[in-house]
């Protein structure tokens, strides 16, 4: 089975592309990369004392931009900013902008 990997995240491909198409489907066209965390498992959560490059937020971003094509190369997502400062348990993070 072809699964997206990134650090200690493990997705399958199939499941992820139909996730990002049921989105698609309910009209969400732009998302944080915490927004997707948010939608994809429920919950988000600012991962304190962990660097930036280790954190889940981190990790999607970089498996969203693996799957910005599915295999019949269609976009499925694509990357409109990096590197945004939002608000996340009261307190400051950056995070990505996508639109599905």
């Amino acid at each position: 089975m072809d699964y997206y990997e990134y650090g200690d995240i493990k997705i399958k491909k199939d499941k992820f592309h139909e996730f990002l198409n049921k989105l698609k489907a309910e009209s969400i066209q732009r998302l944080s990369t915490f927004e997707v965390l948010k939608e994809y498992q429920g919950q988000i959560k600012r991962n304190q004392g962990i660097t930036v490059g280790d954190s889940w937020n981190a990790h999607l971003g970089k498996i969203l931009n693996k799957c910005s094509e599915d295999d019949f190369g269609k976009t499925l997502i694509r990357n409109l900013e990096k590197n945004k400062y939002i608000e996340i348990d009261n307190g400051a993070t950056t995070t990505a902008y996508w639109e599905i």
